[in-house]
């Protein structure tokens, strides 16, 4: 049975009071093999998200910081949404 410090884990049942360590998932992203073989400090799935913070240059994790938008004006208009972007290449 899996054990969070000295107190067995119940599936189903949550565990309040306890300190766990989790660390960022540093070595990024691994899809390699089932959730239980998962590598330490990895994830199978994490969006926007960095290792290293701007201001301090420290390996802690954060956010991403947002896009700004490029132009106010909607792009298409709404009675005509854009639905796919494709791009074409002639080769003589």
């Amino acid at each position: 049975m899996p054990v969070a410090g000295d107190i067995p884990l119940v599936p189903g049942k949550p565990v309040r009071g306890v300190k766990m360590k989790l660390p960022f998932p540093s070595k990024g992203i691994f899809k390699g093999r089932a959730a239980c073989e998962q590598p330490m400090i990895t994830t199978p799935d994490m969006d926007n998200v960095r290792l290293y913070d701007v201001l301090g240059n420290r390996a802690r994790g954060g956010q991403r910081p947002g896009l700004d938008k490029l132009y106010s004006q909607r792009i298409g208009g709404g009675v005509m949404p854009i639905v796919a972007i494709c791009s074409v290449t002639v080769v003589d």
